[in-house]
């Protein structure tokens, strides 16, 4: 089980709240994006860049 930290927390929704305005995300999209993320920062992610780059392919994965 994995525990984030405030500051981390704080990055991965700041990370998803830009993208999802970013590329108007509606619910379902914002959820994969949000899963996306903390699968993300499970596996060692931890810059907001890193966030932004895999919500973004998140996204485009479910448009395409």
């Amino acid at each position: 089980m994995n525990i984030f930290d405030p500051m981390q927390i704080e990055l991965m929704r700041t990370a998803l709240t830009q993208v999802a305005r970013h590329v108007r995300a509606d619910s379902p999209t914002q959820a994969l994006m949000a899963e996306r993320i903390l699968q993300s920062a499970a596996k060692g992610a931890r810059s907001k860049e890193e966030f932004e780059a895999v919500a973004i392919e998140a996204a485009r994965s479910k448009v395409a």
